[in-house]
This record gives C-alpha cells, structure tokens and sequence, in this order.
C-alpha cells in the first residue's frame, strides 16, 4: 500500500530541531523529512520506519514546518503563499461557500498538493486539529481510504465525515467519535518505539526524580501534585520553556523546572532517571492510556503513576509499576522507592520486560496495517 502520514509538531521542537542543525533549513526535502524521522519525537518516524519494514511505500509530511513545506513546494516549482488559507466549505450542509481562516495559506495548500502528488492508498491524518476537517474533505478525492488518528480532547463541533476510520489510544475518546457518528472506530493504545533503546545510552541512573511533560489548563491537578512533590522529594521537571513562567507562583516547581527536552533527548532524561513520575490529563476521566506509561517503562526507569481501574490492563500493579490513589499517596511512594534501591530496580526491570513484550510500537502498527488493508 501507499500510505501518507500527517501530523504537526510543537513549535518549540522545531524551534530546538533546526537551532540543532541549522544548515538543514536550507536542505532539500528528503533530507528535512529523513532527519525528522529520526529524531524520536512523537510517532509518526516510528510509523514509518515499521510500515516500510512490512513493505509498504511510505511518505511523511509535516504539515505546520515552514522549512520543510517551502522546500517541497520549492522542488516542484510551486507558489509559496503566505496569506490566511482558503477552503470550500457547504454552508448549511447545502451550499457550496469559500471559507477563509487566519491560518497560513501554505499550510492547506502545500499538504493538499502533497496528497495529490501521492495519490495514497491510506491517508492517515494525525493532526486532527491542525488540518482540518474541511481540508481533510478535499483531500479525499486523492486517496483511497481516509483515517485519522487522535490521542487528546476531541475538538468542539468536530466533523468526523470526512474520516472512513478513527483510531484512538484512549477508549473514552474512542466512544466520544462514535456519539458523533464516524463510520468506524477503532482503539489502538499508545506504545513505545524500542529502537529508542539503540539511540541512547545504558547507564546508571543520576536523577532520583523525574516528571516530563506539561502544566496548563487541561491539567488543572497537575501543579498542585508537582508543588508537593517537589517540596518533598529531589524532582527534576523538563518541559516546555512556558512551564517555567506557568510555575511562577510556586518556588519548589520553579526551582525543580530545568529545560525543554524533545525526541531522544527526553528518552535519555528518563532512561538517566530512578523514577518517572506520570499523571493522566482531566479528559483520560478513569482510563489510563498515556505514552507516558509505556515511554518510562519501555527505557527501563520506575514508572509512579495515577491508579485507573483499567491499569492493570497494560501492568501488573504489584510487580511492573507503582500506582498512586492521591497526592499524599504518591509522595509516600516516592520516598519508599527512593530508599529502597534493589526494590525499585526489580519494579522496574519487570515493566520494561512487559512493555518491550505487549507495548511496543511495532505490535500497533502491525494491528493499524492489518485493520486498514482490510478495510
């Protein structure tokens, strides 16, 4: 099959992938996209790398990189348009309309001249909320099957008509796309990509404590745990550079917080660390299904995470992973696997064994190629 994967990346990666290797800016396409894959950020280099070892025809576009888009349309002699984007809408659900929107024009434009150039068998589309289902409409007149694949909040007034298959890693979110009418929904979990493990180096542990990830609105608890967490215990936080403001208000957030750390860079702050901690996001409600879960175990750190009715779907909460009932309950947990080093160390022996057994990346993705050849 031919498959094309689409997603977006944080701003601030990109701001980090490019300040890294700054002559790639100006390379030709290929080469942005092979270095992209690479990297370890998100999934979509995992994606892939297994589809093409199953023998598939694959292609990457991230749709929101300025560097890589111009360069594409730069290669196949296309306008580079900078103004809001346009796209044709039915008003109504009857009347043809052009909408526009403050988005850039190039970044509807190129990713449609993309999907047309390809022609793919498979469009995935791993961006729902920055590529639209307006724009997703147009493409489909260029490929065979669409899906989509969606691991946060579902957008508001979200139209899933243009998608013949959603997936998504959390089954509550799974339930919320059929409430909405898609065609078809299925739940593929998140999992870890183990050739993370030949990327970065096996060493002895240096920091006792780590939390990788987010504060902000969609985590209204998270503060609160981090602030007594770091008072207590020796916590290092790396996320994005706004986090340091975010926690501005709270001195042991802010003394703990260090720097942002993308791809293989993060994968080595948690393999560095004794204990990963993780907390689900509001909207996961009684599920448990993060990468989190699978990206600290999968590197062979102790993953400390919130307990869920369904973890143990995915762990064995007595010998592969620590789980916590409340803020005071996870501090204690902390300390006791702090102090008690040849216990943390066979915890977390025993969830990497589970993870690189059940939760690798490869195994979702030959589950994914299987349901859409299929289809």
């Amino acid at each position: 099959m031919r498959i094309l994967l689409i997603t977006t990346d944080y701003p601030d990666f990109q701001a980090a992938f490019y300040h890294r290797t700054p002559e790639l800016a100006a390379s030709p396409y290929a080469d942005q996209i092979a270095a992209r894959e690479k990297s370890h950020f998100g999934i979509v280099g995992g994606y892939a790398h297994y589809l093409r070892q199953m023998g598939h025809e694959v292609g990457v576009v991230i749709a929101n990189c300025e560097n890589m888009q111009r360069a594409w349309a730069r290669e196949q002699g296309m306008r580079f348009c900078r103004a809001g984007a346009r796209h044709l809408v039915m008003r109504g659900g009857i009347v043809p309309w052009i909408a526009g929107s403050p988005t850039p024009r190039w970044r509807h434009d190129i990713v449609l001249a993309q999907v047309r150039a390809f022609r793919p068998d498979v469009l995935m589309n791993q961006a729902l909320v920055a590529v639209p289902s307006s724009l997703v409409a147009s493409m489909r007149r260029y490929a065979g099957l669409t899906v989509g694949l969606h691991g946060a909040r579902i957008p508001e007034s979200f139209d899933v008509s243009p998608y013949d298959i959603l997936f998504s890693g959390h089954a509550g979110l799974a339930a919320g796309f059929r409430e909405l009418g898609a065609k078809r929904v299925e739940v593929l979990p998140h999992a870890f990509d183990a050739r993370v493990l030949d990327d970065i180096s096996i060493r002895r542990p240096t920091i006792p404590v780590t939390f990788v990830g987010s504060v902000g609105a969609i985590w209204p608890d998270r503060m609160k745990w981090l602030s007594a967490l770091c008072r207590r215990h020796p916590v290092s936080i790396f996320g994005p550079t706004r986090l340091a403001s975010e926690a501005d208000g709270d001195p042991a957030v802010r003394k703990a917080y260090q720097c942002e750390r993308w791809g293989e860079d993060m994968f080595q702050v948690m393999r560095d660390s004794s204990i990963g901690l993780n907390i689900h996001a509001a909207f996961a409600g009684q599920i448990a299904n993060n990468m989190r879960l699978f990206e600290i175990t999968g590197v062979g750190s102790l993953l400390v995470t919130d307990y869920k009715p369904n973890l143990s779907d995915w762990f064995d909460m007595k010998s592969e992973v620590v789980p916590y009932c409340s803020i005071e309950d996870c501090v204690d947990q902390v300390g006791y696997y702090l102090e008690h080093k040849d216990e943390r160390a066979a915890v977390a022996a025993a969830g990497q064994r589970r993870t690189l057994r059940s939760h690798t990346l490869e195994k979702r993705i030959e589950q994914f190629a299987s349901i859409v050849s299929a289809a």
